[in-house]
């Protein structure tokens, strides 16, 4: 088995089939698709049994798990226990793909032997399509990992990763962090100097953006699973030369907790001074956004989250 793709999926019947077909279309022929059904309450998991029961005996095979409802990080670790493949990448549910990518990235891979391929993709909405380069700075692990907070999209979708890396580095997607769990997963791979990376200067999947996906709705719950991930975060990233990446995820999390008014204004007051002032005033590029952090900083509430809505 050369590819396995990892799907994980929660109530999209409305979208799953589009992803699947794209994937049925491909030009390589010997691989296998994953589709973890984590807990669907639609008509997701007949869709998936479908084209399970379609695709059982050849290639490229679909298998169907369902299991009970852990979000999406839980589902990919589901898959990753399950797969076949020489090599493995991801795909959500909403999203869909060109018929060549995995034959490309496979190519690539076997031609340069590389544990990772990165690629270009597109960013899709309703109204226009984006092509988003991809290009690290250099092709070094500790460069990549440092690309990840500033160029580089932390996906695992457009990028393909030798299955065996996951067990030789035990890199896992931590349960119950549905927010930025990619990331996590490569912070824990790319402390490893050893892995060998190339880069694909080609887009073949296409991202779409969805307002209904958990990024854009923050709740209390949202935010306490962002303040978990901030944790993991500082816990798995090395202790030094990424002080400046913590700061600047710690004041992320703060931010969207304040301006979607999550947390109260008198915490959200605490924590800016607390733990906050250097990231806000010495790190931040954008003059509105540090007007923003001052008015936040001298109690004048309102007219700092407007300033800093995204």
């Amino acid at each position: 088995m050369k590819v396995s793709v990892i799907i994980p999926v929660y109530n999209a019947e409305k979208s799953i089939s589009c992803v699947i077909e794209t994937l049925l279309s491909q030009t390589l022929k010997e691989f296998e698709i994953l589709l973890i059904d984590d807990g669907s309450t639609d008509n997701t998991p007949a869709i998936c049994d479908e084209y399970a029961a379609k695709h059982a005996g050849t290639f490229p095979i679909i298998k169907t798990f369902h299991k009970k409802n852990e979000g999406v990080s839980a589902a990919r670790q589901t898959g990753l226990e399950c797969v076949k493949g020489e090599y493995v990448i991801h795909a959500d549910a909403d999203d869909w793909v060109e018929s060549g990518m995995l034959e490309e990235l496979y190519t690539k891979a076997k031609e340069t032997d590389a544990d990772v391929v990165i690629c270009d993709f597109y960013s899709n909405t309703d109204k226009k399509e984006t092509y988003v380069r991809q290009q690290p700075s250099a092709l070094d692990a500790l460069s990549i990992l440092k690309d990840l907070f500033q160029q580089l999209h932390g996906s695992c979708w457009n990028k393909l990763i030798k299955r065996a890396c996951y067990s030789k580095y035990g890199c896992r997607f931590p349960k119950g962090i549905d927010y930025c769990e990619d990331v996590l997963f490569w912070v824990q791979l790319l402390q490893h100097k050893e892995i060998k990376i190339a880069y694909l200067n080609k887009a073949f999947y296409h991202y779409v953006m969805n307002n209904n996906s958990i990024t854009h709705h923050i709740t209390r719950k949202t935010y306490d699973i962002r303040c978990n991930f901030y944790n993991l975060l500082c816990q798995y990233l090395p202790q030094q030369g990424f002080e400046r990446e913590k700061r600047k995820a710690r004041l992320s999390v703060l931010l969207e907790g304040y301006v979607n008014s999550v947390i109260s204004n008198g915490e959200a007051w605490k924590l800016l001074w607390m733990y906050n002032l250097r990231t806000a005033f010495l790190e931040t590029d954008s003059i509105r956004w540090i007007i923003g952090y001052l008015c936040w900083a001298l109690g004048f509430f309102p007219i700092s989250k407007m300033l800093l809505r995204f």
